[in-house]
C-alpha cells in the first residue's frame, strides 16, 4: 500500500507599501493535508479503496504590522533606551561649549579697548618710523653725494701724490725709521737749517764758487740763492755764517744783483730790493762789482758788500719749509 501525499501551494504574502521599510511581513501557510489510501478487504467482496483524509493542524503564522500610532512610540522608546553615559557626555560637551563661548566673549570685551589703544600706538609709532626712514633716506643721499665728492678728491690727491713722488725727494724729507716701515717727515732736508719766522730752510755751503755757479748749485737742490727781506732774517743768517778766509770780506753769496741795470739791485725772483743791509761804504762798484755777499761782522745789519760776480766764495741757498711735517 502506498500513501499518496498532496502538498498545497505555500504563499508568502507581504502586505504593506514599499515606503514602510520596517513593517513586519505576514506569512501565511495554506492548509496542508495528507491523503492516504486505505484498502479494505471484505471477505465477501472486492477490496475497496478508501481515502482517508488525515488533517494536519492548520499552520498559520501571521505577523501583522503594528498599528499606525505605535511606530513613533517604538522609535521614541528606542531613543530613550540610549545608555546614560552617552547622555552625560553630551551634557558635559554642551556645558563646555557654553563656558568656552562665555570665556571668548569676556576676553574680547576685556581686551578690545586695550587692543584698540595698542593699535593706535602702533600706528603712531609706524608714522614716526616712516618719518625717520624718510630722514635717513635724505641723509643717505647727502652721504652718497659727499662720498662721491670725497672719492673724486681722493683720486686727485692720488694723482698729485704720484706726481710728487716723481719729483719730490720723499726719501730725503721723510726717511724710514730704523727697523720699521714708518716715515717721519722733517720741514728741511738733512744739512739744512729751518727758520720758523720765515718758514724757510737755509743751506750754508762749505765750497767756493762764483755767483752764477753758486746759483746753479742751489737750483740743483730745488732752491735758489737766499733772498733777505727783513732785519730778523738778516740777523739769523749773520749768526749762522762764519769767517772762513784770510780776508774779512770773504763772505757768502746772496741772491741780489745789478748786472742788468747798474745801480738797480734786483733779487733772483725778479722783485726789486727795498730793504738792504750794506756796509757803510757799500755798494761802491770799484771793480765792476754787480753781485753781493754778506760777511761775518759784529754789526749784522751792516754786512753786505758788492763784489765781482766772478770771484769764488761760499753761498747760501734757501727753499720753503715742508708744511705739515712732524
Amino acid at each position: 500500500m502506498s500513501d499518496e501525499v498532496c502538498y498545497s501551494t505555500v504563499v508568502f504574502a507581504n502586505p504593506g507599501t514599499a515606503y514602510e521599510a520596517k513593517k513586519e511581513e505576514e506569512t501565511i501557510y495554506a492548509r496542508v493535508r495528507s491523503t492516504a489510501t486505505v484498502q479494505t478487504v471484505h471477505p465477501t467482496g472486492p477490496t475497496e479503496k478508501k481515502e482517508e483524509e488525515i488533517p494536519y493542524a492548520d499552520m498559520r503564522s501571521e505577523q501583522t504590522a503594528p498599528p499606525p500610532g505605535t511606530q513613533c512610540a517604538s522609535i521614541e522608546k528606542s531613543r530613550l533606551s540610549v545608555p546614560s553615559s552617552c547622555r552625560v557626555a553630551a551634557v558635559c560637551l554642551g556645558l563646555l561649549s557654553v563656558l568656552l563661548l562665555t570665556a571668548i566673549i569676556v576676553l574680547c570685551v576685556y581686551s578690545y579697548p586695550r587692543l584698540r589703544s595698542d593699535i593706535k600706538n602702533l600706528t603712531l609709532t609706524n608714522h614716526m618710523l616712516q618719518a625717520d626712514i624718510d630722514n635717513l633716506t635724505i641723509a643717505l643721499g647727502h652721504l652718497s653725494k659727499e662720498k662721491t665728492e670725497a672719492e673724486a678728491e681722493r683720486d686727485i690727491l692720488n694723482q698729485t701724490y704720484t706726481m710728487l713722488l716723481q719729483y719730490f725727494p720723499v726719501e730725503s724729507y721723510c726717511p724710514v725709521k730704523n727697523g720699521t716701515q714708518e716715515r717721519t717727515c722733517h720741514p728741511c732736508l738733512p744739512g739744512w737749517i729751518e727758520f720758523n719766522s720765515t718758514q724757510k730752510c737755509y743751506y750754508f755751503s762749505t765750497e767756493r764758487k762764483n755767483w752764477i755757479d753758486s746759483r746753479i748749485a742751489c737750483k740743483r737742490l730745488d732752491a735758489d740763492l737766499v733772498i733777505i727781506k727783513n732785519a730778523e732774517e738778516q740777523a739769523f743768517i749773520s749768526q749762522k755764517i762764519e769767517q772762513y778766509g784770510s780776508l774779512q770780506w770773504e763772505g757768502y753769496w746772496i741772491g741780489v744783483t745789478d748786472a742788468v741795470t747798474e745801480g738797480t739791485w734786483v733779487w733772483v725772483d725778479s722783485t726789486p730790493m727795498t730793504t738792504s743791509f750794506w756796509d757803510y761804504t757799500e755798494p761802491n762798484d770799484i771793480h765792476n762789482e754787480d753781485c753781493a755777499t754778506t760777511i761775518k761782522r759784529k754789526g749784522p745789519l751792516r754786512s753786505w758788500h758788492d763784489i765781482s760776480c766772478s770771484n769764488s766764495y761760499r753761498w747760501i741757498c734757501e727753499t720753503k719749509a715742508l708744511k705739515g711735517s712732524n
